[in-house]
């Protein structure tokens, strides 16, 4: 699973950084002229005390933009979805972001929607096989994906596609499972030919460079042996976009794909006219539910059969909700059959045969290259947080914290403990609601655990993105995020490398300005193993100084409980000390999930933030 290592180190390079923490305030980098009324600042529920510098900010309104403009940037009919009730002033300063607009794609489908001129969207996601059983190790089977678009005028945008599967393919006997790679990268066009109140239409091209491996034969090439080819492959759709409504999109995409005949002496996809139908129902402005199949016509075909190793034609179907978080930030969550991401992989059956359910993720993140994109719906300034608050933004001992940095903040952290283990994590705020983490772990006593209960004994390297969406200092009840994480071993293991899937729900509540309790359902899952726990924490402010942090960890089947203890020294509210006693064999992801044999681990880890 290298390509876990490649992502997670890519994940850090999505947006341009301004050097700045949270303990300083927060500068409003909207317009002089923008309309503003003055009124108190939000303070958080719970901070009190003197270090508390928290005073007023303009509270910007929400924008009522007329038709016309949003138009222009992709249609008039999702003007509803900027509206909000309680909103009487209007600035018509504030652009529209693209994830305020018609979706451009739903996965394998191209609609006839365009990115604005200026915008710039990226997208980086995976597609999982589900489930995994005893035939794969590691995480299982996963394509991994990435886009990036950019809107040259309001009707015209290129972009840059790609995705990478290399796993052993799924066999009844794990053994016999050969290794299959394909890698495929390339540009891709698109321009609106037509755009009516109630229709629209364009025309969408690819090109493409496909890289196929395997180990043995797949395909009908003879004798079986390995063999590695580089084909071009491409695409062309009409994609045809119905407005039935405000909030409704009907979708009609005819087009026709281009594979090789033959790889490796073998019969491949060949060439084959595809028509792909699908709809978008907009339930509010944070919520799009999307469905849509793709129905191959000849005369190649989409999918292969692994019995006779035969090239055949079935249907692919994708269902899914897109959610988005802030006008900068959002997440996809689909279930399909495809195989790839791209505009030619994505219309494959997942190989071989086209049977196997996979469940879909994709963030989406739009760059804001001075267009002033709202930080929020409500575009309301992020607050200038308390000392207390700031020094919340630190993770715990073995639980993440809720709260995510300010955009364009850094947080290091490094440690080292008894039994050989040691760790270093980055993390970056990537918008207001959204951070990235890059971490690299040696559990303890890795080398006594057997591989059912980690993935290997080696260093693991790991990227992670958190989203959050309650938060108690702006008035609600609790401070909630989640966190997805990819994991992976840095040495080969029975000739691949396996990885870990981690997820964590982190919820803190805070009671006062000293005391806030966490709770933390989290769970890590490679090959058929799942281990799944609830942490439980407290991290109680004995002074301004100095915390006591407390977490214990129910293991829900049946293993060993975890538990960590310890004081965090803080000279100022950007630099901690922990210093800690633990039985849990790390401080991230699957560590957190195993207890050790016997005895108990000591360590230090220092935490600084820019």
């Amino acid at each position: 699973m290298h390509k876990i290592k490649i992502l997670s180190c890519g994940l850090l390079f999505l947006a341009n950084p301004s050097l700045s923490y949270a303990s300083e305030g927060v500068t409003s980098s909207y317009s002089r002229e923008a309309a503003t009324e003055e009124v108190p600042q939000m303070r958080s529920p719970v901070s009190t005390e003197a270090k508390d510098l928290q005073g007023q900010a303009p509270l910007i309104a929400f924008p009522d933009i007329p038709a016309e403009k949003l138009q222009k940037q992709g249609d008039a009919n999702f003007l509803w979805l900027m509206s909000d009730n309680s909103t009487q002033n209007v600035q018509a300063e504030v652009q529209l972001s693209p994830l305020q607009a018609p979706p451009t794609q739903l996965h394998n489908l191209e609609t006839a929607n365009q990115l604005p001129k200026g915008a710039v969207q990226l997208e980086a996601g995976f597609l999982q096989v589900l489930p995994t059983d005893g035939s794969v190790s590691g995480t299982g089977l996963q394509t991994y994906q990435l886009n990036l678009d950019w809107g040259i005028t309001d009707n015209f945008q290129i972009g840059f596609t790609g995705d990478i599967f290399d796993d052993y393919l799924k066999c009844p006997v794990r053994s016999e499972c050969p290794f299959f790679a394909t890698i495929s990268y390339g540009t891709k066009l698109k321009y609106k030919i037509l755009n009516q109140n109630s229709w629209a239409v364009g025309i969408a091209g690819a090109f493409q460079l496909l890289h196929i491996s395997s180990d043995t034969g797949i395909f009908k090439n003879s004798p079986n042996q390995p063999f590695f080819n580089v084909k071009p492959v491409g695409a062309l759709q009409l994609p045809i976009t119905y407005k039935a409504s405000p909030n409704l999109q009907l979708h009609f995409t005819p087009g026709v794909v281009f594979f090789p005949d033959k790889v490796a002496g073998g019969d491949f996809f060949g060439t084959f006219f595809n028509i792909g139908t699908g709809f978008t129902w907009q339930t509010s402005r944070r919520v799009n539910l999307f469905a849509n199949i793709q129905t191959p016509l000849g005369p190649g075909g989409n999918t292969f059969i692994a019995k006779d190793r035969s090239i055949t034609r079935k249907l692919l179907w994708t269902v899914g909700i897109d959610y988005t978080l802030n006008p900068k930030i959002g997440a996809e969550v689909y279930a399909t059959n495809s195989y790839g991401a791209t505009p030619t992989t994505g219309l494959l059956g997942f190989i071989p045969d086209g049977d196997d359910l996979l469940l879909g993720v994709r963030f989406k993140h739009v760059i804001d290259l001075g267009q002033g994109y709202a930080a929020n719906f409500s575009n309301i300034p992020r607050t200038t947080l308390a000392y207390r608050d700031r020094t919340l933004l630190f993770d715990g001992l073995t639980l993440s914290t809720a709260s995510t940095l300010s955009t364009g903040n850094y947080q290091f952290r490094g440690g080292l403990g008894t039994h050989g283990s040691s760790s270093f994590a980055l993390a970056y705020g990537l918008t207001e609601d959204s951070q990235l983490e890059l971490s690299v772990d040696q559990f303890a006593s890795s080398d006594r655990f057997s591989e059912d209960d980690i993935s290997g004994p080696g260093i693991k390297i790991g990227g992670a993105i958190k989203l959050k969406f309650f938060d108690q200092a702006r008035g609600d009840g609790v401070t909630l995020s989640t966190k997805l994480a990819g994991i992976s071993e840095t040495a080969l293991q029975e000739g691949g490398i396996n990885g870990t899937l981690y997820a964590e729900l982190p919820i803190t509540y805070q009671f006062n300005s000293q005391t806030a309790i966490s709770i933390n359902p989290k769970g890590a899952f490679f090959g058929s193993t799942r281990r799944i726990g609830i942490g439980i924490g407290i991290n109680q402010a004995i002074a301004d100084w100095l915390q006591f942090i407390g977490e214990f960890t129910p293991i829900l089947d049946g293993e060993r409980s975890t538990w960590a203890t310890g004081l965090r020294l803080l000279p100022s509210s950007r630099f901690g000390l922990d210093i800690f006693a633990t039985n849990a064999i790390g401080q991230s992801g699957l560590g957190t999930l195993n207890a050790e044999p016997d005895g108990t681990n000591f360590g230090f880890s220092l935490i600084w933030g820019i």
